[in-house]
């Protein structure tokens, strides 16, 4: 386990990490070098690294956490049981990417083998550091097979996502022909939405890069 990967070379992790881009290396140390997903903040990295003869062939971001802010799953009740019954919630582990419900490779490995020996190396990293609990959010079906296999319970929910038109070739062909699609009122209500926007001055700019090379995003309130 480490609470870095410093160690890692970008080359091999994003070897195993394909192509989401929420868990590319060029993410996940961002957000510890900004100050996102950092201690302070309440997410304390804990990267757990499979390695096979220095070679690395497995990883699981983890993080270990003293609140449930940036997960978009809410276990507010599993707090109260454990305080109605004299015990300490926090801190937790978590492996989620931080402040996004996506889904995404929480055990990121090459085999379903590998992916199973992650799973379990967490379930004792958890106990080693005596924590209430490991979660693990909106995992893809291949790790939910690993997790499974691996003893974790299953809990359900629901996402709702937007799809740009996908019986159509090339999606929408305009905001308004999306619009088309919905009942009069739903339209009414967007297009009043969008209007409070404008009303407030509110001019969102997306810049692919600035001059070192790295994306930048801005938000500009007038």
């Amino acid at each position: 386990m480490v609470d870095s990967l410093d160690s890692v070379t970008p080359e091999e992790w994003n070897r195993l990490a394909g192509d989401n881009p929420f868990v590319r290396y060029q993410f996940l140390p961002a957000l510890q070098d900004k100050g996102c997903a950092v201690a302070r903040t309440g997410w304390r990295p804990h990267f757990l690294l499979l390695k096979r003869d220095g070679k690395l062939t497995g990883a699981m971001p983890l993080y270990l956490k003293k609140h449930s802010r940036g997960e978009y799953v809410f276990d507010h009740a599993w707090v109260d049981a454990f305080e109605r019954n004299g015990l300490e919630y926090y801190p937790k582990e978590l492996s989620a990417v931080p402040f996004s419900p996506v889904s995404g490779p929480c055990l990121i490995a090459a085999t379903h083998e590998e992916r199973v020996m992650l799973a379990r190396g967490a379930i004792e990293l958890t106990k080693q550091l005596e924590l209430s609990s490991l979660h693990v959010l909106f995992p893809q079906e291949q790790d939910l097979e690993a997790l499974t296999e691996a003893g974790y319970m299953l809990r359900e929910g629901v996402q709702f996502h937007w799809e740009n038109a996908p019986s159509a070739p090339g999606g929408y062909g305009s905001f308004d022909a999306f619009l088309a699609t919905m009942s009069h009122d739903k339209r009414k209500k967007v297009k009043q939405d969008r209007r409070r926007v404008v009303d407030r001055h509110l001019h969102v700019a997306a810049r692919r890069r600035n001059r070192r090379g790295s994306p930048r995003f801005l938000l500009r309130v007038l």
